[in-house]
Parts: structure tokens; C-alpha cells; sequence
């Protein structure tokens, strides 16, 4: 049976991906996908780096780096809540 992947399996393993990064990534790193990206920003699942000493490569300083968010944490969690119920 194949599996159909829909928009929260996008979400889920954008943010899972990002959680498991040690340092800030931006936002075509954590996924090229434009839906996914907007789904993350609107909804706060991440936040922009501040403190630009965290961003690895001092040539992108000015690009936008992003972290996961206590929001994004809560979206892993109530998702892995949901896939156990249904598997």
C-alpha cells in the first residue's frame, strides 16, 4: 500500500529536520518547498536568529537564519501524539 504524504508530513519533517541541526539554517536549507516554508512562518513553528555570532558563516550575516520555535516543538510532539493513535 503506498503512503500518501500530505502538507503536515511536510511540516512535521521540515521541523524535525531543523530541530536536529545544531546550529540556525535559513529557510531554503530547512525546506524549498514554498507552502511548507509559508505554513512554518505564519504559524511561528519558527523564529529568525538575532544573535548573528550563532550563524556559522560570517558571508551570510545577512540572510535570514531561523531556529525551531516552542510552537514548532509542540507541533512534533502533538504530531508523533497523532501518527501513534493511527498506526
Amino acid at each position: 500500500m503506498k503512503e500518501y504524504r500530505t502538507h503536515y508530513d511536510c511540516v512535521y519533517d521540515a521541523l524535525l529536520y531543523l530541530k536536529n541541526q545544531p546550529i540556525p539554517l535559513t529557510k531554503y536549507k530547512i525546506s524549498t518547498n514554498k507552502h511548507t516554508l509559508v505554513s512554518l512562518l505564519s504559524n511561528q513553528f519558527i523564529k529568525p536568529v538575532t544573535n548573528k555570532n550563532l550563524i556559522l558563516n560570517s558571508e551570510y550575516t545577512d540572510v535570514p537564519h531561523y531556529v525551531i520555535s516552542p510552537k514548532g516543538i509542540d507541533y512534533i510532539k502533538k504530531y508523533e501524539s497523532l501518527k501513534q493513535l493511527f498506526s
